[in-house]
């Protein structure tokens, strides 16, 4: 036998293995500024909603084409004691995007004076510019394939509204649930695209 063949027959098992017991994620590009649609429905570079713009889950953006509204929300969690007299945990945030007209909404807590936690809130017109990296988070949003359980994180998530309802997407930290609900992956990279323009 040859050394090639040696060196195969050892390693092929290995990648093998490690395969197998690895959860799975999904593969794909992510349809955004890429090509893929604004956060209004419109074409940021030639792509639209409807075309079915490959993400990390294989192709189904998630994002409706007739989305009205969308919340990223994050609440809960585990955190520090706080001082007597504040008003919101530090985990608390959301934020509201309504379109067409991108208009934004925030309802973050934050500390104020001598450690106290109060929620900060306002309003603002969003830009294409502003909202770019905003939509290509909220397209990069994928349904995970993939197994855990957490415990202690606050709880993350996404709500699209069109004129049929609302469609709540959650984070994939507490999958393991397995309670019907769609766990994604993404939804902290939202929130933090949000946050850089909140202001």
């Amino acid at each position: 036998m040859s050394r090639h063949i040696v060196i195969l027959a050892v390693i092929a098992p290995l990648a093998l293995a490690a395969y197998a017991c690895g959860g799975t994620t999904s593969t794909g590009g992510t349809s955004g500024t890429d090509g893929g649609p604004g956060v209004d429905g419109s074409s940021v570079d030639g792509g639209s909603i409807a075309d079915g713009g490959s993400i990390a889950d294989g192709g189904t953006d998630l994002f409706p084409a007739d989305a009205t509204k969308i919340v990223a929300s994050s609440k809960g969690g585990f955190g520090p004691g706080l001082q007597d007299g504040s008003t919101c945990s530090p985990a608390d945030t959301t934020y509201t995007l309504t379109l067409p007209a991108r208009e934004l909404t925030w309802k973050v807590c934050s500390m104020i004076d001598g450690g106290l936690y109060a929620y900060d809130m306002g309003t603002k017109t969003l830009s294409a510019a502003d909202s770019a990296p905003v939509e290509a988070a909220l397209h990069a949003i994928a349904v995970t394939t993939k197994q855990m359980c957490g415990a202690d994180a606050p709880e993350q998530t996404v709500t699209y509204s069109t004129a049929a309802g609302d469609k709540v997407l959650y984070d994939d930290f507490y999958y393991c649930q397995e309670d019907g609900k769609t766990y994604v992956h993404g939804i902290g990279d939202v929130l933090s695209e949000f946050a850089k323009v909140a202001h």
